[in-house]
């Protein structure tokens, strides 16, 4: 028998108060900064998280558990539904560690969302920097969460291996970065030496709140008014970076 099984126990009630605690990390951004933990499923991105320390509770709809845990939890399906949100999942789910904010100032290549709003759009655009080789992604007030739920299962577990800060845009113009702002009116892109930071505005707002930043665009045909976000970073990022 794995020595995991003895760490097992059952919750098969909707009212349990685990189950209430669970909910509300997925729930309520002000929740998991207080409780410090995120919500992740699937097995492949648990593991990593156990093998990184990070693993607080495993969840799981079977009683034989081949996966390290402080604590594992047997559920039902109907909690683990509840939990994640998701009609259906490989039948594990986590609570794990939410990674302490970094000092960025000194990163050579930084992402900068500013005013996004839509978690998925989050979530694959801090996979695309972490992919390119970007070292870290800033997050300004009024951005969806990198810790929202559709935002980490976008980002496919690189949100807890990118580093991360929360500043304002007064306190980034402080910084020693070369800034560079998505804009349709803006210059063609080329690559270009480090420190720079690359920020994505929300579509509708654009590059109206940073004057102090030089604009690049992509050339693409005059009929197509713009990309999604997504996919503009993804393009002007590897533009940006250049080759690993």
């Amino acid at each position: 028998m794995s020595p995991y099984h003895m760490l097992i126990k059952k919750i098969s009630s909707l009212q349990h108060p685990l189950v209430s605690h669970w909910s509300r990390i997925v729930q309520e951004r002000s929740y998991r900064r207080e409780s410090g933990s995120v919500m992740v499923t699937g097995k492949n991105l648990i593991q990593e998280m156990a093998r990184r320390g990070r693993l607080k509770r495993l969840l799981t709809l079977s009683s034989c558990v081949d996966l390290p845990a402080d604590e594992a939890v047997e559920v039902t399906d109907a909690i683990l539904r509840k939990v994640t949100g998701l009609p259906s999942c490989d039948g594990f789910a986590a609570e794990v560690s939410m990674p302490p904010p970094s000092d960025l100032r000194g990163i050579r290549y930084l992402l900068v969302l500013d005013l996004v709003s839509d978690p998925g759009n989050v979530g694959t655009l801090v996979r695309t920097a972490f992919a390119l080789g970007w070292e870290g992604v800033v997050v300004t007030p009024g951005t969806a969460d990198l810790f929202n739920d559709k935002a980490l299962r976008a980002a496919k577990g690189a949100t807890f291996w990118l580093p991360y800060q929360e500043v304002t845009r007064e306190e980034l113009l402080t910084w020693p970065h070369q800034l560079f702002v998505a804009d349709m009116e803006g210059e063609e892109t080329c690559e270009v030496e480090p420190p720079v930071a690359l920020i994505l505005s929300n579509e509708s707002r654009g590059a109206r709140e940073w004057a102090q930043a030089k604009s690049v665009r992509i050339p693409m045909r005059q009929e197509c008014e713009s990309l999604n976000v997504g996919a503009a970073g993804a393009i002007l990022m590897h533009q940006l970076r250049g080759t690993l």
